[in-house]
């Protein structure tokens, strides 16, 4: 659990419920971890409903969660809300799901998998690091019964209309550093098409260029610094106040 975060009623209960019920997976204490839901990270939902785990990291080869072929979806999408008010299904009779990575805040998982998958990367000092220890287990479920809430909402999933826009001008310079930074180098160990990576970098930054102005415009090179160091792994504790 994170310090900002607030169990809501029968959460364990449900969790313990859960691990009892997946008898299919051997080994569960080193292959297995059950995540709460919450219901401020839709995306997580939105993932065990369309059977497709890795949703929560954008499809393949993704920048940041960015590719250029999910451009129409998003789009088509973004209509359907804004102009046809399609209701989300609250009610999908799915109770629980795979997915492939998971936040630190409402997992659960036996002291076993530690021993099996090892600690959280400490060169990461600060975000993202979830995703690459989590990375590492066989198996997550997301357990939509269990919930917990947080006290604090996070900086990126404030409701902006874009991802350009929340990293020019969202939380602080820190948070964005060491998150892009972060997930930058992460994505190095998941790409299998460097091409159609660079593609994907090329056009978000492309893009990002555009929301730049004389108020962000020193956010704007933290944010190229983040992904110069991404790339060539300078992790650790890195950030200068004076880029």
């Amino acid at each position: 659990m994170d310090d900002d975060n607030k169990l809501k009623h029968n959460a364990v209960s449900k969790l313990v419920d859960e691990w009892t019920k997946l008898v299919d997976i051997d080994n569960k204490e080193e292959q297995l971890a059950l995540l709460s839901y919450r219901s401020d990270r839709t995306i997580y939902k939105e993932a065990i409903i369309k059977n497709n785990p890795s949703y929560i990291l954008g499809m393949k080869n993704s920048f940041l969660g960015f590719h250029i072929l999910d451009i129409p979806f998003k789009i088509i999408k973004f209509i359907k809300k804004k102009f046809i008010k399609v209701a989300y299904r609250k009610d999908c009779g799915i109770n629980s799901g795979k997915v492939l990575v998971a936040p630190y805040g409402g997992m659960f998982f036996h002291k076993q998998l530690i021993k099996k998958i090892g600690l959280p990367n400490e060169l990461f000092f600060v975000y993202a690091d979830d995703y690459e220890w989590s990375y590492r287990i066989p198996n997550i479920y997301l357990v939509l019964d269990s919930q917990i809430e947080d006290i604090d909402i996070s900086w990126n999933l404030k409701k902006i209309s874009s991802p350009f826009y929340t990293y020019l001008n969202n939380g602080s310079d820190f948070r964005v550093y060491y998150s892009v930074r972060n997930r930058v180098y992460f994505e190095q160990s998941i790409v299998n098409n460097r091409y159609s990576y660079s593609i994907n970098k090329a056009v978000f930054l492309f893009f990002l260029f555009f929301y730049r102005n004389c108020s962000n415009k020193s956010r704007y090179e933290i944010f190229k610094k983040a992904v110069i160091d991404g790339l060539s792994g300078n992790l650790g504790e890195t950030f200068d106040m004076g880029i």
